[in-house]
């Protein structure tokens, strides 16, 4: 009678464990990108500090490359405009830019089909 005893609180502790583990081993872990609007906005709750521009060429297909643009011009210039990166090397310095692809161009928003 003694061994069922303690098989049965042995069981018991076992369920028990089982049961208080459980939700922490089996429940779904956060994904970031379940916060990121389809526009690349996350309204600042999880990426507070990172430039918005790298995650809408990302999510648009594009790559984030350095190109020599004019001097002054800031990271993720327009490229569907001629004029932000056509400046001599002279006048220029590195600038992040998103690169769309052939076709494409980046708007400022996202990666686009070029209007030719």
């Amino acid at each position: 009678m003694r061994i069922k005893n303690k098989a049965l609180v042995s069981i018991m502790i076992l369920s028990f464990l089982v049961l208080l583990i459980s939700p922490i081993v089996f429940s779904k872990p956060p994904q970031l990108y379940d916060k990121i609007d389809e526009d690349g906005s996350d309204d600042g709750k999880i990426l507070p500090d990172i430039d918005k521009n790298y995650i809408k060429c990302i999510i648009t297909g594009g790559k984030i490359e350095e190109s020599l643009c004019c001097e002054g011009v800031q990271n993720f210039p327009n490229t569907c405009v001629v004029g932000a990166c056509g400046c001599p090397p002279e006048f220029s310095e590195e600038v992040k830019i998103c690169n769309c692809g052939r076709g494409k161009c980046w708007n400022g928003n996202g990666c686009v089909e070029m209007n030719l």
